[in-house]
């Protein structure tokens, strides 16, 4: 592990992880750095993929779905299983206010296994906010621009709320808000 550690310290973080990857099965479990290395491991994991990732997260902040959707996907073509990838791409989908696309990444990042880290953590809790409340998502759009007096662009994304089963009542009601506005 000494040479992962080294591997890394050089930014080679591809070389680290496969490195560290290689060596897990080979660790006495009975030892007690073994859970230390697999934490190494899925650092080095981490560590390879994110910068990867902020070309599509800087695009999202920005409120640039279309285009972050895109470099998510690139990134997914050389990462096609990472959870962390499909987990950005998820966002994206959301951001863009694609509930059934997100789902659908979230559940593949998550597998059916029982989360094992604080990544594994916060797919499951994203995929557990989008399955019980994806109304929350549009309004959370919605409503800093009705605050702005953006009555159209936000009765555009309050209709996103037309693919919701059953209909989400409060953005009914936010939409009835923007259209009377809109008739003034």
């Amino acid at each position: 592990f000494m040479h992962a550690q080294i591997l890394a310290g050089a930014e080679r973080f591809d070389e680290a992880y496969q490195l560290a990857v290689d060596l897990i099965p080979l660790v006495d479990p009975e030892d007690p750095n073994a859970g230390a290395y697999a934490n190494f491991a899925f650092q080095m994991d981490m560590a390879r993929v994110s910068p990867h990732l902020k070309r599509p997260q800087d695009l999202m902040k920005q409120e640039q779905y279309e285009e972050a959707l895109a470099a998510c996907r690139r990134v997914l073509r050389q990462y096609p299983d990472h959870p962390y990838v499909q987990f950005v791409l998820a966002q994206a989908y959301l951001g863009a206010l694609d509930f059934q696309a997100a789902k659908n990444f979230l559940r593949k990042a998550a597998g059916d296994r029982e989360p094992q880290n604080e990544l594994e953590k916060a797919i499951v809790k994203l995929l557990d906010d989008v399955e019980g409340n994806p109304g929350a998502f549009i309004i959370n759009k919605a409503i800093p621009l009705m605050n702005d007096g953006r009555w159209r662009e936000a009765a555009d994304k309050l209709a996103k709320g037309q693919q919701l089963e059953p209909p989400d009542p409060q953005i009914l009601f936010y939409e009835a808000i923007c259209w009377a506005n809109l008739k003034d």
